[in-house]
């Protein structure tokens, strides 16, 4: 009876650039020691989904485990959390607070929707004084782009997860 190497087998049938023996192996050990590259993006309301809360959650464990997160890309009522007019009751957490922390501490970039924002009444400075407003109130630590964003976090991570509404 002839029996195979379970590792020469694997490393035919691994597709690689070029058929370079062992290209599969030296990514995903590279992958291993260096972590993933996540984008997130996140359409529930704060109000009325845990959608927040599970990225929050899920965004604090993938950087304590080594990982990387791309971009936060909030999307469609998930853009209220950048509200600085919010005031959450005193017993509960302050998801824009997190979310705040989050990104400082680990660098990240939150961006909003442009156009979810503009439905919502959250501007920045720059919209505000386009729109004729007399303030603005987009929280610190986030930033109004467009879907581009998403679409470039897409490309460049190795997974995109959605917490939907």
């Amino acid at each position: 009876m002839l029996t195979t190497n379970p590792l020469e087998e694997r490393t035919k049938t691994a597709k690689n650039p070029g058929n370079c023996p062992g290209f599969f192996y030296l990514t995903q050990a590279l992958r291993d020691h260096i972590g993933m590259n996540f984008a997130l993006n996140i359409q529930g309301s704060p109000h009325t989904s845990n959608s927040l809360w599970s990225a929050l959650n899920f965004a604090q464990a993938c950087l304590s485990e080594g990982h990387r997160i791309h971009r936060v890309f909030f999307y469609h009522d998930a853009v209220l959390v950048a509200n600085t007019l919010l005031a959450p009751p005193q017993d509960e957490m302050n998801l824009t607070t997190a979310w705040q922390t989050l990104g400082q501490d680990y660098n990240l970039d939150l961006c909003l929707c442009v156009a979810s924002c503009l439905r919502r009444g959250i501007l920045n400075d720059s919209e505000a004084q386009r729109f004729e407003k007399t303030t603005s109130n987009l929280a610190a630590g986030f930033n109004i782009s467009g879907l581009g964003q998403l679409i470039e976090a897409s490309l460049v991570s190795d997974r995109v997860i959605s917490f939907g509404a």
